[in-house]
């Protein structure tokens, strides 16, 4: 059996035509300028004529437009640009998951957006082959349902929470719902949202609120953590702290200069926060998904806590000592920097117990020589008569004369260049090395480099010596 074959026909384009032949001649008149023709000017008058004419009547077109109501759009099934032409019959019916018998045939879009408003959830019916594929809203009624959903005031939407498996994004609706008081679109219908132009706000998390403390299980916690890690939101803590009392998980509204530490910190750090900064560092329980999430964490948190010190108390400094001795050398120097310089005072027991601190400080440096040198700057010394040294003033001798010379043929006798108050700074040093080992604080070697004793001054180290007095 033969099919019918459609017969074509050619028809010229009249318009095309003479925009293009318009074109043409204004070309032979750029050429006849340059080749200086007689009737160049007569071509370029010609061209451009014709293309004036032609543009001319370009500029008038009609186009066919059709007024509808509200009404008759939500029953007529409109084409829209972004239609796909591969999908037939597409309707999308947007419904609150609890009531099956609201009806939108006949309702206004200042009643649906009322009708949203009191809508714990929202659901949607599609009838569409590939649910993967869809990419279009072929009913402009469905699309002002989306501007109305747009409009809900405690709508919570983050396209990037449908990378979550559906029974997580299930559990986050009621958690959502529960914590904050918000409602948040059904995970069917998020592709919808994705893909449609209409861009619903994004949420201000900084106006979210609790009114009292909410009990959370560990899973629910790790939920909320993984949520707000997809969506890059590293501030969420910025407004609540996760507490753990008797063994049971809260969340609650932050108080105001509270900082929230994660509970996986080190049992020194946990314990001097519990015991100097209980009000101010709210420990959360010991959930890792929290630790992305916090404000400070390891280095970042003793920085922290070294800032907020109170020197003039000797228990919360013997305490950050302990915890910083454990830490780095970073942490370790800005210490240093902080509580310096410190004047030492002989046979002062106070003084003597900070003392001890930052000789511990000192040694604790990896690096040996910037903590000996941090700690030889950061001290002066007073003696009895409330004369202060350093230990770079220290001139440490073994013998009464200094031999120089060619062959040492010239003597000076180590007490005519250097007054006596200046050879006692040694005997105040020894005296306290001393009391160090007894108190078995470091063995004798470290001690003797950190106070320079070990190794007696040259010559070249007693003439500079010398010149500073």
């Amino acid at each position: 059996m033969l099919k019918h074959q459609p017969i074509m026909k050619r028809k010229l384009d009249l318009f095309n035509f003479f925009y293009s032949l318009g074109a043409v001649i204004i070309l032979l008149g750029v050429i006849g300028k340059l080749l200086e023709w007689e009737v160049q000017d007569v071509l370029m008058t010609v061209g451009l004529s014709m293309e004036i004419f032609i543009f001319a009547l370009s500029s008038i077109k009609f186009n066919e437009t059709k007024e509808d109501s509200f009404e008759d759009v939500e029953t007529e099934n409109v084409a829209l640009p972004f239609q796909d032409s591969n999908v037939g019959s597409t309707y999308i019916n947007i419904q609150n998951g609890i009531d099956a018998n609201f009806s939108p045939s006949n309702t206004s879009l200042t009643d649906y957006k009322s009708y949203l408003d009191t809508a714990d959830s929202f659901s949607i019916d599609l009838n569409i082959g590939q649910f993967g594929n869809l990419n279009i809203l072929s009913n402009l009624s469905q699309l002002d349902k989306i501007i109305a959903l747009s409009q809900v005031k405690d709508l919570l939407y983050e396209p990037d929470w449908y990378q979550l498996h559906m029974d997580d994004y299930e559990k986050l609706i009621i958690l959502i719902k529960n914590i904050f008081g918000m409602r948040m679109p059904n995970y069917e219908f998020l592709p919808i949202l994705i893909q449609t132009p209409i861009k619903l706000p994004t949420p201000n998390y900084a106006q979210f609120s609790i009114l009292d403390s909410i009990e959370l299980t560990q899973g629910e916690i790790e939920l909320l953590c993984k949520a707000f890690a997809l969506v890059n939101d590293y501030h969420f803590l910025d407004n609540f702290v996760f507490q753990e009392s008797n063994h049971f998980y809260y969340i609650r509204a932050k108080q105001k200069d509270e900082i929230q530490v994660y509970g996986g910190e080190n049992e020194v750090t946990l314990l001097h926060i519990d015991h100097y900064y209980k009000s101010k560092y709210i420990i959360s329980p010991k959930i890792i998904a929290i630790k992305d999430l916090v404000f400070s964490y390891d280095t970042g948190l003793i920085v922290e806590l070294v800032n907020s010190l109170k020197f003039d108390q000797l228990d919360e400094f013997v305490s950050l000592n302990k915890l910083v001795t454990i830490s780095n050398d970073k942490t370790r120097s800005i210490l240093f920097q902080c509580i310096t310089p410190f004047h030492f005072v002989f046979n002062n027991e106070r003084s003597y117990n900070y003392f001890q601190e930052f000789v511990k400080l000192a040694l604790s440096f990896d690096d040996k020589i910037r903590g000996y040198a941090l700690f030889e700057n950061a001290i002066t010394y007073q003696k009895k008569n409330e004369k202060y040294f350093s230990l770079n003033e220290v001139v440490n001798y073994n013998s009464e004369s200094i031999y120089f010379g060619v062959n040492n043929e010239y003597t000076l006798s180590i007490k005519d260049i250097f007054l006596p108050d200046q050879l006692d700074n040694l005997q105040y040093v020894y005296q306290l090395v001393d009391n160090l080992k007894h108190e078995q604080l470091s063995s004798k070697e470290p001690l003797d480099l950190l106070f320079g004793i070990q190794v007696n001054d040259i010559k070249k180290e007693i003439y500079l010596k010398l010149n500073q007095f």
